[in-house]
């Protein structure tokens, strides 16, 4: 059946995970027939349940600031087994370029300072580290 035979608001499946792709997708980069994405993560250790809870809290209000600012916002994730007080923030862009002026636009407004005065005194020195991953395809 044709997504146009449905009743408004509701769409077959098929449709349904087809606009969700093009959702995730629309941020990629063409890249010959395929479509890259980088994935931008920031790996901190809390020092403690505070730590925590203010990392967390910092996390949500520095998404409010990269929607202000038109940039995408960031998941948090932590292991389920493994180290303890590890929080990973992911964040997809559509480039390289896209990660370069969403770090500028980013740094250069005065809230960032404010929030990550507010973040790194709950981590734990020397622990935190970032990783750039590029989506993997066929040469």
């Amino acid at each position: 059946m044709d997504s146009e035979k449905w009743p408004e608001g509701v769409m077959p499946l098929n449709d349904a995970i087809g606009q969700a792709v093009k959702c995730v997708s629309r941020d990629h980069v063409a890249h010959g027939e395929e479509e890259l994405m980088y994935r931008h993560r920031i790996h901190m250790t809390v020092r403690d349940l505070h730590g925590w809870n203010e990392a967390l809290a910092v996390a949500e209000e520095i998404n409010a600031l990269a929607t202000r600012l038109g940039q995408p916002n960031a998941t948090m994730w932590t292991e389920s087994f493994g180290a303890f007080n590890q929080i990973v923030a992911e964040i997809d862009y559509e480039s390289l370029a896209a990660y370069e002026t969403g770090q500028k636009e980013m740094s250069e407004d005065p809230e960032w300072s404010k929030l990550m005065g507010r973040l790194i005194p709950v981590l734990v020195e020397g622990k935190g580290y970032t990783e750039m991953m590029e989506q993997a395809r066929g040469w």
